[in-house]
């Protein structure tokens, strides 16, 4: 039997894949996107921390080779004001 990966992952769990993930916050902001590199940790949010949690949308496994994503990492999500999210 296979075991299927959580359907939602939380801030400090291992990135299992690269790819595109759809973040979803607290209350303070509406959803959006971002790439993520596997073997890293999920990043919090720089306002409402560890209330934030990630699902993945598509699987980019060729990140890992790109040397344009060698050094990228993210530590924490930034907040932007409600003015700027569309």
């Amino acid at each position: 039997m296979d075991k299927k990966p959580p359907l939602y992952f939380r801030v400090g769990d291992e990135i299992p894949e690269s790819g595109l993930y759809h973040v979803f916050h607290g209350e303070h902001r509406t959803s959006h996107k971002a790439v993520l590199l596997q073997g890293q940790t999920f990043p919090r949010c720089k306002e409402c921390l560890e209330d934030v949690h990630f699902e993945l949308i598509m699987s980019v496994p060729e990140l890992d080779t790109d040397p344009n994503f060698k050094s990228f990492r993210i530590f924490e999500l930034p907040h932007k004001a409600k003015k700027d999210i569309a």
